[in-house]
C-alpha cells in the first residue's frame, strides 16, 4: 500500500529497482513537479497517508522525508531513498518522525496549501485508532482535522512556543532512556506540584494526573487521539512497543 520503486534484483550489495518515469525520462521530484492546487492537495493527502502507513503497518520512520525524495508520476506520489529509515524501537525514531513532519509541512505550506501543523501531523501518524490504516477512515479523519485547521485562529505566541518546545523535546521510547525514572514517576504522581508544572505535564502528555504503575518493569508508550488532539505518554507493564 506504499507507492515506491519495486526491487527487481539483489546481488551482494547492489540492488536493482524499478524505474519510475516515462520513455527513459525519470519522474520529477516533488520539488520540481508543476502541480495545480487540486493536484497539490491530492499529493498532500497521499503523502500523509504514506507516512501513517509506514509508521503503523511497516513500523518504519523514513527519517529524511522531504520534497527531494518523493516523485510525482501520473497522479501518484512515490517515496524513494528509504535506505536510512529506522524502526519504531530506534532511540531516535520519534525525533526523525518529527523532522519528517516539519519538512513535509513546510513544503506544502510554502506551496500555497493550509496543511496541518507538524504537531497535528505527528498526532495523526502515531494515533493508535485505525491501526490497519483503513483508507476511508483516514479520509474521514483528515477531513475533520482539515476543518479544524481552516477554522482555527492564527497561532498565539504561547501556541507557537508550545509547538517549538514539542518539536525539540526528547520523547523516551522506554524507561531505560529516563534517568531516575522512579523518582520522576513519583514527582508526576504527587499532589504538591505547582500550577505551571501541571500545565507542562498536560502539554507533553495530555493528562492532568499520572498514576504510578504496580511495577517499574514497564515501558513508555505514546498514545494519541485524533479526535481530541492529545498526545499521551503512558506506562504499560512489560508491553512491547
Amino acid at each position: 500500500g506504499i507507492p515506491c520503486p519495486k526491487p527487481i534484483l539483489l546481488k551482494m550489495h547492489v540492488l536493482v529497482m524499478e524505474f519510475i518515469g516515462k520513455r527513459g525520462w525519470p519522474a520529477p521530484r516533488l520539488k520540481d513537479a508543476k502541480l495545480s492546487q487540486s493536484k497539490l492537495r491530492s499529493c498532500y493527502v497521499q503523502c500523509v497517508k504514506i507516512m501513517r502507513r509506514m509508521y503503523q503497518l511497516t513500523k518504519l520512520v523514513h527519517g529524511d522525508l522531504s520534497e527531494y525524495n518523493m516523485l510525482w508520476q501520473n497522479g501518484t506520489l512515490y517515496v524513494i531513498d528509504v535506505s536510512q529509515s529506522v524502526e519504531h524501537d530506534h532511540p531516535r525514531s520519534l525525533e526523525f518522525l518529527r523532522m519528517d513532519c516539519r519538512n513535509v509541512t513546510a513544503f506544502f505550506k510554502n506551496s500555497g496549501l493550509t496543511p496541518m501543523s507538524p504537531t497535528q501531523l505527528f498526532r495523526f501518524i502515531v494515533d493508535e485508532a485505525n491501526p490497519e490504516c483503513n483508507d476511508e477512515q483516514m479520509d474521514s479523519d483528515l477531513d475533520n482535522i482539515q476543518k479544524q485547521v481552516e477554522n482555527q485562529a492564527p497561532a498565539t505566541v504561547e501556541e507557537e512556543i508550545a509547538e517549538n518546545v514539542f518539536m525539540q523535546s526528547f520523547i523516551p521510547r522506554s524507561l531505560s532512556q529516563v534517568p531516575n525514572h522512579e523518582e520522576e514517576e513519583r514527582k508526576l504522581a504527587g499532589n504538591s506540584r505547582k500550577d505551571e508544572d501541571k500545565k507542562l505535564l498536560h502539554m507533553f502528555t495530555g493528562r492532568a494526573e499520572i498514576q504510578l504503575p504496580e511495577s517499574v518493569d514497564s515501558k513508555l508508550k505514546i498514545r494519541t487521539s485524533a479526535s481530541d488532539n492529545k498526545i499521551e505518554v503512558v506506562l504499560s507493564k512489560s508491553e512491547n512497543l
